[in-house]
């Protein structure tokens, strides 16, 4: 029994030896007309805490699907290629639950892809466009580890460097640093694969830009975040065939505009934690996948409607004191019949601010007590409609 037991240990001590002795080229290899399918499931939430505000979670969950087709090899190796996105983006914010498709198959994103996979986005300006809609999370940055050009084994150990860039803001690039290491060899849907871990670790004490969605100097103080993914790369394939981590994040924001001649501020924290799982896909599952999307029903979110681009358009122009506009522009938001009964009370509101600033009080006057009709069904936790009611309260005095 106990050669037995020694046999199978020194089996095991040769297998594990043997597994860490390996060396393996890692190289991406493509050819012209190649489609790569990757389904990606992103689940986390992101929270936003106003000052003096109570802090807003959206929990979200989206399915992706990134088909890339390879349309030119040169004479170095480099693919030409280009990449779309189609994804069901699901999130639950204060109670209420959107579910929208976002179909970007007919504007793809251009890239050039080297044999180590470093990628190259040729049309930047509509890859910042695509991800906005997509209300992805607010940086870009290459996503899957560069290869090292010496063949590596389980141990091996190497740095890529590259920038980061914002969606949302205008701020300079963040120069970053992602470690990598193989930590070991797996077989994935009949693939031998190489498993690679990447890790990154960043920290911005401060930086200065301007916010394209408030018209406002942004000051962003404590940027950190960190990303740790494990990608399994099918070497005798030459590309990945999954790849599963996390990423954590949080900063400072800090807005200044002027309006009306008066300088606001406001600060917000921000905080983020997605964990994301991309699978290699067939034609056929993401066929299957579109059909099953053509039969849903996607609930548009509050924020890309008619009614609520009326209505913040009303703002603006109350703000700018064109109160006949604005007017107009609340009446057009209430033309589209939105359902949620926060906007509805907020819209009542403010258009009886803009009547009361035109000295129309029996007009302001009944825009407010329409505003009272929710204070019967109103629950505790429905701030911004508490707000509303408060507001028309306060007028009605």
């Amino acid at each position: 029994m106990k050669k037995f037991l020694i046999l199978v240990g020194l089996l095991s001590l040769s297998l594990v030896l043997g597994c860490t002795g390996k060396r393996v080229k890692l190289e991406y290899k493509v050819k012209k007309g190649d489609v790569l399918r990757y389904k990606q499931i992103t689940t986390g939430q992101i929270e936003f805490k106003i000052t003096n505000r109570k802090p807003k979670i959206t929990n979200i969950k989206k399915e992706t699907y990134y088909i890339m087709k390879i349309e030119n090899i040169d004479d170095k190796g480099v693919a030409q290629a280009s990449m779309t996105i189609e994804e069901i983006m699901e999130k639950e914010k204060n109670g209420e639950e959107t579910s929208e498709f976002f179909d970007f198959s007919n504007r793809p994103i251009l890239m050039e892809i080297t044999k180590q996979g470093k990628i190259e986005v040729k049309n930047q300006e509509e890859c910042k466009a695509i991800f906005k809609e997509l209300e992805m999370p607010s940086v870009v940055v290459q996503f899957s580890p560069i290869l090292p050009e010496k063949r590596v084994r389980v141990g091996s150990t190497w740095t890529d460097e590259g920038e980061m860039t914002y969606l949302f803001f205008d701020l300079p690039p963040i120069d970053i640093k992602l470690e990598n290491k193989v930590i070991g060899f797996e077989k994935i849907a009949g693939d031998d694969c190489i498993k690679i871990l990447t890790t990154q670790k960043i920290a911005i004490p401060i930086q200065k830009g301007k916010a394209t969605w408030y018209k406002a100097e942004i000051t962003i103080k404590n940027f950190n975040l960190s990303k740790e993914f494990i990608t399994y790369f099918a070497y005798d394939k030459g590309r990945p065939v999954k790849m599963e981590g996390k990423i954590v994040g949080g900063e400072k924001r800090i807005y200044k505009r002027i309006r009306k001649g008066k300088e606001q501020s406001w600060e917000t924290d921000v905080k983020k934690e997605l964990s994301i799982v991309s699978i290699e896909a067939t034609a056929e599952e993401y066929k299957a996948w579109k059909e099953e999307v053509s039969k849903r029903e996607f609930k548009k979110s509050l924020y890309k409607t008619e009614a609520w681009r009326h209505y913040k358009k009303g703002e603006d122009l109350y703000h700018e004191g064109k109160y006949d506009q604005a007017i107009a522009s609340f009446r057009k938001a209430l033309e589209q019949k939105p359902k949620t009964p926060w906007v509805i009370a907020w819209i009542h509101v403010e258009l009886g601010w803009a009547y009361d600033k035109k000295g129309l009080k029996r007009e302001a006057k009944k825009e407010y007590k329409y505003v009272l009709k929710f204070a019967e069904t109103v629950k505790e936790k429905d701030e911004r409609l508490l707000r509303a009611i408060r507001a028309a309260q306060n007028k009605l005095k």
